[in-house]
């Protein structure tokens, strides 16, 4: 049977947010590991951290066993480039590694143009080689390049995985309620979401639409007030004001959380603080949290369902 290990990159600092996207988009429960083996390829393409996957041609608890292994079972490999890599806090997979299988393998390389790549790694219990079958072009480091920003926007990183879970979770149809720049609509738009994005404020409104311009997306783009604005969604996105140079109006906020439990099957609401008791009072069910670090402050990542609706 077929196994492929999928391979994922972070630094420190997104470990939560990691864990969010492997828990809904991979299934893989909360974990913290930079690999998962499946039976069956799993999508990386569209994750924030992904690296690639590997169609397992054989691992080994030895890297002896493994050369061995290779030596009498390896076919030929026409026009294919080799690589190591080594996976965040694992062991080391050094150059020298992949140069001790070079006697073993049978090959014509092409390091320009391969037709293939294979791909020799490790964990702390096993040595893997394979062909790469998948890899993750991570779009959002390229989106953080928008021609118009502003310094309080959400990093972009953010704004994907957690778009992407809610999409594993099904859905389609998302209202960003307080766009900004256009952060949001930006990563739903390229998750290919059909994706609405809204502010009070028209200048927030022509940023986004020029950005959305600039890499080729499509959105609804209008100024409206989140307070009022009554157009049905599988998911709704709040980022609300925090930090110390933020104006914000508590009372609206709490205007805007009810408008956004009421329209919403799902809702994503970005806050300085935990408001998950406001929230089950607002009719809304905290189905997870999770507190994302930053320099000065702390973003607490509120995934809640409508009760009452069925997703």
């Amino acid at each position: 049977m077929k196994n492929y290990l999928h391979i994922f990159k972070y630094h420190h600092e997104d470990t939560e947010l990691y864990k969010l996207e492997q828990k809904y988009a991979f299934a893989q429960g909360f974990s913290d590991l930079r690999y998962f083996e499946s039976s069956s390829v799993q999508s990386i393409e569209e994750s924030s951290f992904g690296v690639a996957v590997i169609d397992i041609f054989y691992k080994s608890e030895s890297l002896d066993d493994l050369r061995e292994h290779l030596k009498n079972n390896l076919p030929f490999l026409y026009e294919v480039r080799l690589a190591n890599y080594s996976i965040g806090f694992e062991p080391n997979c050094l150059l020298k590694d992949l140069r001790s299988l070079f006697p073993v393998l049978k090959l014509t390389a092409n390091l320009s143009d391969p037709k293939e790549v294979y791909l020799l790694t490790r964990t702390k219990s096993h040595w893997y080689f394979g062909r790469k079958v998948s890899h993750c072009p991570q779009l959002w480091i390229n989106h953080k390049l928008k021609p118009e920003t502003m310094s309080s926007a959400i990093p972009h990183m953010l704004a994907r995985s957690s778009l992407l879970s809610f999409k594993k979770l099904g859905a389609k149809k998302v209202i960003d309620y307080c766009s900004g720049s256009g952060t949001f609509a930006i990563e739903g738009a390229s998750l290919g979401l059909d994706m609405t994005a809204i502010d009070l404020n028209p200048k927030m409104t022509a940023m986004t639409r020029q950005n959305l311009k600039h890499f080729n997306y499509e959105a609804k783009t209008l100024t409206e007030n989140a307070v009022t604005f009554s157009e049905k969604a599988d998911v709704g996105i709040v980022d609300f004001p925090y930090g110390f140079h933020c104006q914000r109006d508590l009372d609206e906020e709490k205007l805007i959380i009810q408008n956004v439990i009421k329209s919403t099957k799902m809702s994503l609401l970005i806050h300085g603080e935990d408001i998950s008791e406001f929230i089950e009072k607002s009719g809304g069910e905290v189905f997870d949290k999770v507190i994302i670090p930053s320099v000065n402050l702390k973003r607490h990542l509120h995934l809640i369902r409508t009760k009452n609706v069925s997703v």
